[in-house]
């Protein structure tokens, strides 16, 4: 097998042409299925995620947000 690292950078737009997403430096490097799951092999379904939307009431026009992460 190869271990050779891609590094690439991804720029993704939206439709109107603007960019939305940027990474930068994004290392890639082949592997086996073995070397990831190891000896449990259902543990892949754990790295699956369901969207679950949830209705929300609009906020206001005038609504200021302050979002940290």
């Amino acid at each position: 097998m190869n271990q050779s690292i891609r590094i690439v950078d991804i720029d993704l737009f939206n439709a109107d042409g603007n960019l939305v997403v940027k990474i930068e430096g994004l290392q890639l490097m082949r592997t086996s299925c073995q070397a990831l799951l190891g000896k449990n092999k259902e543990l892949w379904q754990n790295w699956l995620y369901q969207i679950d939307w949830q209705p929300q009431f609009a906020l206001a026009i005038n609504t200021c947000l302050l979002i940290i992460s």
